[in-house]
C-alpha cells in the first residue's frame, strides 16, 4: 500500500508541476462514455473499452470509479488517475493490461511484484503506472498517466 501511495504521489506530482510548465490549468471531468476517435477494441473478444486515456485498454470486468477518479486535460495532454474496480484475477489482469499495452504502442519498463502488482510504462512523451490490488470481495486497478518531459538537469 505504501509503494502505491509513493508511485501515485511521484505521478501526480510530475502531471502538476508539467501542468505549471505548460502555463495551463483546464482540469476536466470527463463522461465515462468512450472517446471518440479512441482505437477500436479488438474485434474478437469485446475485451475492453478505452476511456480519457485513449490508449490504454480497460477490460470490460472493471467499472470505473468515477468517484475516486481525476483527470486534467489540456491541448497537448490528458493526464490524472482512474480507479476500477471488478471481479478479475490479479495475474489475468496483469496478463491483459501487459498485452494490451504493448498492442497500444507502450513499453514495459518495470514490474513489481508486492502484495500489489505494479507496472510501469513509457511512451516518447509519457508514462502510465498500473497499479493492481486485491481486497476480500474484489480487484482494485488504479492507471495513472502523466506526462514526460524527458529527465530534469
Amino acid at each position: 500500500m505504501r509503494l502505491s501511495r509513493l508511485v501515485g504521489l511521484t505521478v501526480l506530482l510530475t502531471a502538476i508541476v508539467s501542468m505549471i510548465v505548460a502555463g495551463s490549468f483546464e482540469g476536466a471531468w470527463a463522461e465515462e462514455e468512450m472517446i471518440e476517435g479512441a482505437p477500436s477494441a479488438p474485434e474478437s473478444a469485446g475485451a475492453g473499452k478505452y476511456y480519457e486515456f485513449s490508449d490504454i485498454l480497460i477490460p470490460h470486468e472493471l467499472k470505473l470509479e468515477r468517484q475516486k477518479s481525476f483527470i486534467y486535460e489540456t491541448a497537448a495532454f490528458t493526464a490524472g488517475v482512474l480507479r476500477f474496480s471488478g471481479r478479475v484475477e490479479v495475474k489475468s489482469l496483469t496478463d491483459f493490461f501487459t498485452e494490451s499495452m504493448r498492442t497500444d504502442n507502450w513499453t514495459l519498463a518495470a514490474k513489481f511484484t508486492t502484495p500489489e502488482v505494479v507496472l510501469l510504462f513509457e511512451k516518447p512523451n509519457k508514462r502510465a503506472f498500473i497499479i493492481i490490488s486485491e481486497t476480500t470481495f474484489a480487484t482494485n486497478a488504479q492507471v495513472w498517466v502523466a506526462p514526460f518531459m524527458g529527465v530534469l538537469k
